[in-house]
């Protein structure tokens, strides 16, 4: 279902996890893509992808391609489809369709984890990418093991507190559930951590939005572009992988949603026109004062003649 449209949507792996390289080349959009392995950034005019919202893509540490993916297909460094890389259950139109993470105990393997789009049948699954294989550029060995259903499109992931493994956050449907699965060496455990905060998820139209955990992992927030609690802050433990503690903000539909690299502000952007971004300042204390610490850092609708609309964030 295309839930509007966008000038600028994307998902990447979450970056403060990852050496800065392995953040430095994204494909998006419509054949769009941006490199950020030279100094100012240069547009890609190679892009393959043809979606409306969330891809992900991931390089090694020099910076070079490994690959990327929309939830749906997996294209390597070649931009060729990998083996077995095609029907994978994320969807085109997924705020957060797809999340790359490594494999913490095989540095030349990588998990997909894939979100369905306001859909209460199509469950959160896992594939799995090993670059050993197809001669270096990899194939999908693994493809669309079930995790968990329903959720929404809402899909993040931080390292746990010990530096090696990871959690990957999703949300129930029809609940206020977090679902916090642990990714270790020995694999990912399919049991995972539920916790329950903030306001209930009732409806397929609550379920658009990004999520996104702040880079040292103490601080979870999602948007919500039709629902009626459009943004959330809340406190998360990478120890435990619980959230908890929200705290309600904007009150108008947001979609993209992110932190800045020293935590100490959280940013939230519309969809549809006008376009907005607002700042907090979570250093401001309780909850009332982050509340009021919203700033509009940008506010536009018409320029240079042309409707404005907004989309996901996300740090270059």
């Amino acid at each position: 279902m295309n839930k509007f449209v966008s000038t600028f949507l994307l998902l990447l792996f979450f970056k403060s996890e990852f050496s800065q390289n392995q953040n430095n080349i994204w494909y998006f959009g419509t054949n769009a893509g941006i490199s950020f392995n030279s100094t100012p950034p240069v547009a890609l005019n190679d892009g393959v992808v043809y979606t409306a919202e969330g891809v992900s893509s991931i390089c090694d540490k020099n910076g070079d391609l490994l690959f990327f993916t929309d939830g749906i297909s997996v294209w390597n460094k070649h931009l060729q489809v990998m083996p077995n890389g095609t029907d994978l259950l994320g969807h085109s139109s997924s705020s957060q369709s797809a999340l790359i993470i490594p494999h913490p105990g095989n540095c030349y393997q990588y998990y997909i984890f894939t979100s369905p789009s306001q859909d209460s049948i199509t469950p959160m699954c896992y594939s799995l990418v090993d670059m050993t294989a197809d001669g270096g550029t990899g194939d999908v060995i693994s493809k669309n093991n079930q995790l968990y259903r329903p959720v929404t499109e809402r899909l993040t992931g931080t390292l746990q507190s010990n530096g090696t493994d990871y959690w990957v956050v999703a949300q129930k449907l029809n609940s206020n559930g977090f679902l916090s699965f642990s990714v270790t060496a020995t694999g990912i455990n399919t049991t995972p951590v539920i916790s329950y905060a903030g306001p209930p998820i009732t409806s397929t139209s609550d379920v658009l939005g990004y999520m996104k955990i702040s880079p040292n992992g103490s601080k979870l927030s999602y948007a919500s572009l039709y629902g009626s609690n459009p943004a959330q802050l809340f406190d998360f433990d990478n120890t435990t992988g619980i959230v908890s503690n929200n705290i309600p903000l904007v009150n108008y539909a947001g979609y993209g949603v992110e932190f800045s690299p020293d935590n100490s502000k959280l940013y939230f952007a519309t969809a549809n026109a006008p376009f907005i971004i607002t700042q907090y300042d979570l250093n401001a204390g309780a909850a009332a004062a982050i509340r009021n610490s919203a700033t509009e850092i940008v506010n536009k609708y018409i320029i240079d003649n042309t409707v404005h609309y907004g989309g996901a964030l996300q740090l270059g």
